[in-house]
């Protein structure tokens, strides 16, 4: 019954860490569910993080309130029927959604007649999603779903230097959880992100936290389980990469003590 916002820049790892999620949701017997407005989940991508392609359920709703309104129907759902199976609605993203104006606009009858694009109508976006927010947070309480949206962080053309979200402030409010992805190095086969909780109404904020990512692999299971060792003192670090293990006194290379 919560909702959780996760944003940042592109190639951050937003629909990684989502991914990550739906498999986690899966093995533990859960339903994942996903709201695909951008038309990247594939059965070959999905399969990279542990996703079973066969039982996850991809949406493609064509605008923003169909989006909202797929997503109510199902909440609805669980709620009459009364499911205790955990359930997991990922939304990736709100900002690739258009609105239902946009798309009728399109049609060259509305151009000739002189009509004025809808697009340019002040917040827009943001009203539709302030009233599908609005309906959604009774109906996530009532059904125990937890869904996540995902938003891009794009460049402000009002304000220079600085950037915003697409959608408005709809879901900073509404969100339980909000986490920033940042990137901090990339390589040809890796990419190290940097998770921060900028607003967290269960737990402590402003926690952040670094791992790595290697392309066709996912999250670097590995890596996380060095330095989390390394913070409760149960490894020491030698030099020349080498680690050992405090109490035990086992000493070894990473890959050799993660083995």
């Amino acid at each position: 019954g919560r909702i959780t916002e996760i944003y940042g820049p592109f190639s951050s790892g937003k629909s990684t860490i989502v991914a990550t999620i739906l498999a986690s949701f899966q093995q533990k017997g859960g339903h994942a569910v996903v709201a695909d407005g951008e038309h990247s989940y594939s059965p070959q991508w999905v399969t990279t993080f542990g996703i079973d392609p066969a039982t996850l359920f991809v949406m493609q709703p064509p605008c923003l309130q169909d989006m909202f309104e797929q997503v109510a129907f199902l909440c609805q759902q669980l709620v009459i029927s009364h499911s205790s199976t955990p359930v997991v609605i990922a939304v990736d993203s709100l900002s690739s959604f258009p609105t239902r104006e946009e798309i009728e606009f399109l049609d060259d009858s509305k151009k000739k007649s002189g009509q004025t694009d809808p697009s340019r109508a002040l917040g827009l976006h943001a009203r539709y999603c302030a009233k599908g927010m609005r309906i959604l947070s009774d109906l996530i309480w009532k059904s125990k779903v937890a869904i996540i949206f995902v938003s891009q962080l794009k460049e402000n053309p009002m304000k220079m230097y600085q950037k915003a979200k697409l959608g408005g402030s709809a879901v900073d409010f509404h969100a339980v959880l909000q986490l920033h992805t940042s990137k901090l190095e990339k390589d040809d086969s890796s990419l190290t992100i940097n998770l921060r909780c900028e607003k967290n109404k269960v737990a402590f904020p402003f926690r952040e936290t670094s791992f790595n990512v290697v392309f066709g692999e996912g999250i670097d299971d590995s890596d996380t389980f060095i330095k989390v060792a390394l913070e409760k003192g149960l490894l020491t670090q030698q030099q020349g990469g080498w680690y050992t293990v405090t109490k035990t006194g086992v000493r070894g290379r990473a890959s050799d003590v993660v083995g």
